[in-house]
Parts: C-alpha cells; structure tokens; sequence
C-alpha cells in the first residue's frame, strides 16, 4: 500500500507513460477472443510504429516465413493475440528507458533483465502447463518497472537507497521501505492498475518478493492465478541471478528473494524437477526464449544474445 505522499507525486507525474485512448481500446480487444484479426488490425494502423513493429516482428526469422507479410491483419492471424499484447505493453515498458541517466543507472543491462525475466517467465508458465504464457512473459516484463520510476522520479531518495544497499547491510527491498515508505513492488503494481492491466498481472508485481507464508501472515489474499505468477516471476528473477543476468546493479543485495530450485516442483503436483541436469535443461530452454524474444531489445545493442 503507497503512502498517501508518494501516491499523490506518482498521478503527478506528467511524464509517467500511459495508453493512449486508442491503445487502451487496443488492450480490451485482445482480451475478446471473439473479436475479428480486421477490427484489431484497424486499431494497431493508428499507430505508425506499433504498425511497423507489428509488421518487423511478423517477417522476423522467428516464424520463418519465406513470403512476406505485409498486412498488419495477415501478422495477427501469423502471430496471435497474446504476442501483439506483449509487443504493445513491450512499446510502452520502452519508453520508461529513454530518459535515464547513464552515470546513475545501467539502464542498458536493465532492459536486458527485463527481457530475460519475462523470457524465463514464459518459459515456467508453458513448462508447467498454465495456460497463461503471455500474461506470464508480461509479468516478468514489468514485474520491476517501479526501479526505473524511483531512479527517474525520487532520485535523491534513490542515492539514499544506493547508499543503503552498497553498505551490505541492507537489501533493495528493506533499503527502499526505509527510505521512501515504499518498495519498487508497490510503485510498480501502481502503474500496472494504472494501465488498468488484469489483477493477476497487479498482484504478481506487487507480492514478487513475498512468499506465500508472509502473504497469509499479513492478511493478504490474492487470486490462485495471481499466487501462479507471482511464484512464476519470483522464479525467474532467482534464474537471473543465477545466470548471471542480474547485474545491472554491481552491490545488490540478493536476499530478499525467496523463491529457488526448490520451488519449482511447487508449481505442479505431476512433474518434478530433482536432478541438476534437469534444471540445466530448463535453463537452455530459458536461454532460447531470451534470444526468440530479441526483437523487443531494438534501441540497445540487439546484438546481445545469451550462448
């Protein structure tokens, strides 16, 4: 829960994105699977670079297509509905790195993060048989965007933080409740209803560094696909700093993660992962999925893949 302060800086904010009428329109649709590819191929149309990322996305080598597409209805029947959602939340989650600076923040390393987490995020999600992949990748997409608000927006209490953290004595976590009253968690699950996202999707930015122990000792009920993602986004922030992916902060302190390997079997009662060789595995899984996704990493250098 934001204090009242800084919810009131937040819907001060001029510069926070936001879904134009015709984006949010957008968003509805694909959550209609009765709706027809046309109707949402008129809406994409009044956005020249959703067009054209549409269009770059859909001739991709990823769907290895040997003609090429060059209708925006033709890319949505080739792709599907949850994979235009992900390039439109992509678009707007773009826009929160362009004005960071680069001697506070390695935004670059950052973005990659993001892509990774909502990577491996799919990755579980499909795994373990929950038919929410693409809300999963989302989730892991923008699960920290409330980072990029609090170095953008509340920098002095963001040095504060650095400071906090740097010690070694404190997480990210109990660095920023001590600083602000609030936690990246919060101001993220804040922009998510903002953006007026599905429930689920806010609960899993929200409680990613809860477990469900804490969430019940606080009183906290969420929905059972919430608790899915949320699980499923914790995971995949474990399998970032695991693989070397969480270093776009050289002295984080990792501690307030809680979710493991041990978790994993949590997530289905009729498939177990016990061996390391099966989690090796699941990690080149991971790995294929972050170099698939590498569409959504044009502005920094597209080059960097995982190997």
């Amino acid at each position: 829960m934001l204090e009242k302060h800084i919810e009131e800086k937040l819907e001060r904010l001029t510069d926070i994105p936001t879904i134009p009428a015709y984006l949010s329109r957008l968003m509805r649709a694909l959550d209609n699977t009765d709706i027809r590819a046309k109707k949402i191929a008129e809406l994409i149309e009044r956005d020249q670079a959703l067009t054209t990322k549409v269009l770059k996305s859909a001739n991709s080598s990823y769907y290895g297509q040997q003609k090429k597409v060059s209708t925006v209805e033709l890319a949505i029947i080739l792709m599907g509905l949850n994979t235009i959602k992900e390039i439109v939340v992509g678009m707007l989650i773009k826009r929160f790195f362009a004005k960071i600076p680069s001697y506070l923040f390695d935004a670059e390393k950052f973005w990659h993060y993001t892509i990774f987490c909502g990577a491996c995020s799919r990755v579980l999600a499909r795994r373990f048989k929950f038919k929410l992949a693409g809300e999963a990748f989302v989730a892991g997409l923008m699960h920290d965007l409330g980072i990029l608000i609090i170095v953008q927006h509340f920098t002095h209490q963001y040095r504060e933080i650095s400071t906090l953290v740097d010690s070694g004595k404190f997480s990210l976590v109990r660095a920023e409740s001590a600083v602000l009253g609030a936690t990246h968690s919060d101001i993220g699950a804040w922009l998510a209803e903002h953006w007026s996202l599905p429930d689920q999707l806010v609960e899993a930015v929200a409680y990613h560094h809860h477990s469900p122990p804490e969430l019940k000792a606080e009183g906290v009920q969420i929905s059972e696909t919430g608790e899915i993602l949320t699980k499923i986004v914790s995971l995949s922030e474990w399998f970032a700093r695991d693989m070397y992916y969480m270093d776009w902060y050289k002295s984080i302190n990792h501690n307030n993660l809680f979710a493991g390997p041990q978790d994993l079997n949590s997530l289905a009662s009729d498939e177990f992962i016990e061996s390391q060789s099966q989690i090796t595995l699941l990690k080149q899984d991971i790995i294929s999925e972050y170099n698939k996704s590498s569409e959504f990493t044009t502005g920094f250098d597209s080059s960097s893949k995982l190997y």
